[in-house]
């Protein structure tokens, strides 16, 4: 399993306000990162406890359950599930930090990578409005070190999740994540905690090599059927974060 960089950067980009209705967003989705591409349609679905991202290219699905704290990653073509508590992605980023901080110096192109170099402030630039499949929107542009995001908030539209369920959440924005580009993912994430709305439009640069836009085509608040956030039955399933986390301890 890939560490989900991807999956937790882009999902969550988005200014919080708990308590709202269902919301299902489909969008156009290309992603460049850590050397993979991928391009497809992406359908995002969010309820107060949960959080699914079904994507039609990779054949691969995330669903985030926030009660539980658990983030599973399932691979329709392996029929195979492989899951991370929140506590384990949080050790995972530690272990990484400790083993960077243990680097005497850093190659240059792990630097570039990972964000390096001081993140210092985030500067939030307001880009006048922008229009997202008929919605109006409000376009920003944040940077943070080397990482970038460009985005367009729908500011009547809010995600329904659970505020004790998120709260195990909220230690996994930026934690989970090493080095410079983790200290800009949670000084980004705590600006975007200022602004109102739901991304309908996201391109993040900068983090591990990530170039990854989303444009929505869809968006609807009606009521999600409890089964799609169901696991699907017959499919192996492995606890992908005990391991990695096994793994880095034994470094």
């Amino acid at each position: 399993m890939k560490f989900p960089i991807k999956a937790f950067a882009m999902a969550t980009l988005s200014a919080v306000t708990l308590f709202a209705g269902d919301l299902t967003i489909t969008f156009n989705a290309k992603t460049k990162v850590m050397g993979m591409n991928t391009e497809g349609i992406e359908t995002h679905y969010y309820s107060p406890n949960f959080q699914m991202t079904a994507n039609s290219a990779t054949k691969t699905d995330t669903l985030t359950d926030y009660a539980k704290g658990i983030y599973y990653t399932i691979k329709h073509k392996d029929k195979k599930i492989e899951l991370m508590t929140f506590e384990d992605l949080v050790a995972i980023g530690e272990a990484a930090s400790k083993q960077l901080e243990g680097m005497a110096e850093m190659p240059a192109f792990m630097k570039n990578m990972m964000g390096g170099g001081d993140p210092g402030e985030v500067k939030v630039e307001p880009l006048g409005p922008d229009t997202v499949t008929g919605r109006a929107c409000k376009k920003y542009k944040l940077t943070c070190g080397k990482l970038v995001n460009d985005l367009s908030l729908d500011p009547t539209l809010k995600l329904p999740i659970n505020p004790a369920a998120f709260a195990k959440f909220q230690k996994l924005r930026g934690n989970m994540i090493p080095g410079a580009g983790g200290a800009s993912m949670k000084k980004l994430y705590a600006e975007l905690s200022k602004l109102q709305g739901v991304a309908l439009k996201v391109r993040m640069t900068g983090l591990m090599g990530m170039d990854s836009t989303q444009e929505a085509t869809k968006v609807s608040t009606d009521a999600i059927p409890a089964a799609t956030f169901a696991l699907p039955e017959g499919y192996k399933t492995e606890d992908t974060g005990k391991k990695m986390l096994k793994d880095s301890k034994s470094r």
